[in-house]
Parts: C-alpha cells; sequence; structure tokens
C-alpha cells in the first residue's frame, strides 16, 4: 500500500471509527480499550513489526510510517495519537534488544492489541536528566532487586508490560543503566494513577519495593539501558514533532473556515491583512515542520544516527504548531476560548509536546553541542546543490554567515552553553528552509532564516557581518509580509 492509500484508509478509520470511540469514552485519564483493539484490528500497531508477530513486515520503514500515522492521527483527535505512541514507545526497545523470547512474548500481544505497554523513565526528580535516576535493582543470584518510583508515566496504572529504567552500577558510573521488563502483577510493583493533565490521558506513578524480578526479564545487556532509553527516545522525537504537524494544519484548516464564513465590517474576515498575514505565516511554519520530521524519519531508515536531526525535528516542529495553534484560537476570537471547542482543546493537547519526551530547552542543548564540536572540527552541513536563482543566493548566504559565525566562536565562545542556545536557534530555522521544498513556503523560511540569524550574531557580540544578509534578502524582491500574504492568497 502506498503512502496516500493509507493516508486515506486512516483517515476513513479515524472519522468513521476512531474518533467516535473517544468521544464517547467517559474517562479519558484511563487508557481506551476499545480505541486500542479497534487500532489492532487494522493492524496500524503491526505495520512495521516482524510478519512473524502478526506485522506487516515494513521495518525498514519504521520511522516513515511511525510520522505518517502520528501525523494523520493529531490532525483527527489528539488522545489516538497519544494511545498510539504510548504502544510504541512501550515496544521499540523490545524490537530492536529483546530476545527470541522476549519477541514471542510481547510483540503479538502489540499486534492483537491484548496487551498495554508502558516506557518507565521519568522520576520524580529526574526527567530529561536521565544519569539523576535513582531507581536501582541490585543482582540477587538469577534474580534483580529494584527499588525507588517513577513519574509521568504515560499508560500507568493501565499498561500489562513497563519498560523500567533503573542503575545497576555504583555511584561513580552514573551511566551503568539496565532495562527491564516489569509486568503488571509482579510481587513489589504497583502502579498508580491520580497525575490529572490539562489534555487527560492514562498517566501515573510506579513503585518498586524490593520488587524481584527474574534475569529473564532483563532487555539488552546488563548496563545497556541507556542504549534502550535514548535509542528509543531518538526514534520517537522527530514523531511526536510530526503529531503537531497534524494538529497544526487542523487549526490552519480550522482558522480558514472562520476566517472564510466569519464577517467583520462588512466583510469575510480573510479580508483583513492582519488575518492574511497570520494564516500565511501559519502554513510556512506547518510546511517547514513537515520537512523537517519527514528528514530525520528518512535518514533513521536509511540507517544513519539521527540525535541532531531527531532534535532539530521536534524542536521546530512542536514550537511551530504551537505558534499555528495559538494564531488559529486568535483569529477565532471568543469562540476560541469557550471549554470544549476544537481548537481549545487543540491548544491543550498541543502544550505538553514541547515538554515531553526531551523539553525544547534540551534539544536546544543537543543541537547547539553538536553544531559547536562541529564547528570546532571543521565538518560540512547544510544544503549541497541550493535551488538556482536568487533564493538560491539568499539560502547560500544564511548559510555562509552561519558558518562563519560558528567558526569565529572556535576556542571561544563554542563552550558556553548560552551560545549553543542560540547557534540551536539559527540551525532549526536555516534546516528548515534548507530542506522545505521550493515555493512560496520556502521563501518565506529563508527569509525568517535570515531574520533569525542576523539576531542571534548581534545577541552574541560577535564581529562577523550580517552585511550579506541583508543584501541577499533584499535581492529576492518580496518581503516575508508579501510572501506571507500570497501563501494567505493561494489557501483562501
Amino acid at each position: 500500500m502506498d503512502d496516500q492509500a493509507l493516508i486515506d484508509r486512516v483517515d476513513r478509520l479515524c472519522r468513521d471509527t476512531l474518533v467516535p470511540i473517544v468521544r464517547s469514552w467517559p474517562e479519558h485519564d484511563r487508557t481506551c480499550r476499545p480505541l486500542i483493539e479497534a487500532l489492532a484490528r487494522e493492524n496500524l500497531f503491526g505495520l512495521a513489526l516482524p510478519e512473524a508477530y502478526g506485522g506487516a513486515g515494513q521495518l525498514d520503514r519504521y520511522s516513515h510510517l511511525l510520522c505518517l500515522l502520528r501525523e494523520r492521527f493529531g490532525y483527527h483527535e489528539p488522545l489516538i495519537d497519544t494511545h498510539f505512541a504510548i504502544q510504541g514507545l512501550g515496544t521499540s526497545a523490545i524490537l530492536r534488544m529483546g530476545s527470541d523470547d522476549q519477541h514471542a512474548r510481547y510483540l503479538p500481544g502489540l499486534t492483537s492489541g491484548s496487551m498495554l505497554f508502558s516506557f518507565a523513565l521519568t522520576e520524580p526528580h529526574s526527567g530529561s536528566d536521565v544519569l539523576g535516576m535513582k531507581t536501582r535493582a541490585r543482582r540477587d543470584g538469577e534474580d534483580w532487586i529494584i527499588n525507588g518510583s517513577k513519574m509521568f508515566i504515560s499508560g500507568a496504572p493501565d499498561a500489562d508490560v513497563y519498560i523500567t529504567f533503573a542503575r545497576t552500577g555504583g555511584e561513580e558510573d552514573r551511566r551503568a543503566v539496565t532495562a527491564f521488563l516489569i509486568e503488571k502483577d509482579t510481587p513489589g510493583f504497583t502502579a498508580r494513577g491520580d497525575i490529572h493533565l490539562q489534555a487527560p490521558h492514562a498517566i501515573g506513578y510506579l513503585d518498586f519495593d524490593e520488587c524481584r524480578v527474574s534475569d529473564r526479564q532483563r532487555l539488552g545487556e546488563s548496563g545497556d539501558g541507556l542504549r534502550a532509553s535514548l535509542g528509543t527516545l531518538e526514534i520517537f522525537r522527530p514523531s511526536v514533532g510530526a503529531a503537531t504537524v497534524g494538529m497544526a494544519r487542523r487549526a490552519l484548516d480550522l482558522a480558514l473556515d472562520v476566517a472564510k464564513s466569519r464577517q467583520a465590517f462588512g466583510a469575510p474576515l480573510a479580508a483583513l491583512p492582519g488575518i492574511r498575514l497570520k494564516l500565511g505565516r501559519m502554513a510556512a511554519l506547518v510546511a517547514g515542520g513537515a520537512a523537517l520530521v519527514a528528514r530525520a524519519a528518512q535518514l533513521r531508515d536509511a540507517g544513519q544516527r539521527t540525535v541532531v536531526e531527531g532534535a532539530i525535528a521536534k524542536a521546530f516542529a512542536t514550537e511551530a504548531a504551537l505558534e499555528v495553534i495559538h494564531d488559529s484560537q486568535q483569529i477565532h476570537g471568543g469562540r476560541g476560548v469557550i471549554v470544549g471547542q476544537e481548537i481549545e482543546a487543540l491548544v491543550r493537547a498541543a502544550r505538553p509536546t514541547t515538554i515531553y519526551e526531551g523539553a525544547s530547552e534540551v534539544q536546544r542543548s543537543i543541537i547547539g553541542r553538536a553544531e559547536a564540536r562541529r564547528g570546532e572540527a571543521g565538518g560540512a552541513r547544510g544544503l549541497t546543490a541550493p535551488p538556482p536563482g536568487k533564493l538560491g543566493d539568499l539560502l547560500g548566504a544564511v548559510r555562509a554567515s552561519y558558518e562563519a559565525w560558528l567558526a569565529s566562536a572556535a576556542g571561544g565562545q563554542s563552550d558556553d552553553p548560552a551560545f549553543h542556545v542560540r547557534l540551536a536557534e539559527s540551525a532549526m530555522a536555516i534546516e528548515a528552509a534548507e530542506t522545505v521544498a521550493d515555493g512560496d513556503a520556502r521563501m518565506w523560511l529563508a527569509l525568517a532564516a535570515a531574520r533569525t540569524l542576523a539576531g542571534d550574531i548581534q545577541r552574541t557580540g560577535s564581529r562577523v557581518s550580517t552585511a550579506t544578509l541583508g543584501d541577499a534578502a533584499a535581492g529576492l524582491g518580496a518581503s516575508e509580509d508579501a510572501i506571507a500574504l500570497r501563501l494567505a492568497d493561494s489557501l483562501l
């Protein structure tokens, strides 16, 4: 099945089956098993799983399919996406690192929808700081004894299996972390809910009190838990961006409906330049986020590491989506803040995406540190062949100015965490413009990247000239606002 056929199939399924299930489910802070069962009947959990366990065998397209499905679920109903993503988070490491026995025990339960899974990494005092975890496991013969607690665990208290991470080394070896598969009825283990979010879903706490598990429940090698946890996050971070791209597309469609149908001052709301500027900008941001997500998924499926690309995709797409959704709410006017309106629900659903699976500040740190190291080493990045014409000139000037700024910091500012933040901001803006397809959205993103870069160069006190950026932007022959209006006109 090609991508468009799959999209059409998923859209029909959402409209006809999945959305009605969610809307009729009274307990949004508990797992909706009828939704899980409906997803499983369509084999959507198994598209990228081995055929031996009920899947469709498309393992080489795991990241692409994950992002495609999450975008469509995010568009139709974010709670569908949440249920789908939790199952993937809880099984990705099993698929990649599990033994044959673990595959046989757990993967059929995923594809059939008969088992619920959860990813248990976060603790009360350590979220993105994985090395700060305090949960410990000690060896006792053929078993392990686990003590500690977890918090903000999506899927709790309903999951049947929790991939749990615990420290198994001494104080001096914080990287010695091991992953375990904890089943819900294990003695000494308790899962509880009682965390109430602005966009509710099943989420809670895990407690381990002398919890004894067999060594057969260890996932991967002892001390290999960071590879299991960080590898899962590397795969799933772009897919968070994909889900928010779907939410942003929906918010843009809702805004267009309001702008065309609502009358103000004797004309449609869309006649107001301020509204059209918002709509055009929203369209460009959606296009940029979608392009970065697609790139990260493609590279991951090709077998490349995507730590930086995944961080860029998640940070840019989620933050862009928040801007788009809030602008849509603004266009809705007073109706946009009525509890229960679709745009109001989207605002609540999108807000946590810049926090979980690595907050935006953490993503900026990842990007900035990596770029600073590249600057020290002199490595290349960016377009190998910019498009012809004035747009290519602008993209080339932006990349050249960025590289000059990066090189000028070598041996000095390159070690400054605050400088890393500015590097990351510019890198995200530039790579969105470099990655998106040709058209007005790319022109708008290129001008926005030039503006962002010029500001970051000035904020860091660099002596690198920004004159070429201004000249190249002027040479494009159109301003950000003019291009935004063109984008809006094409939508309307």
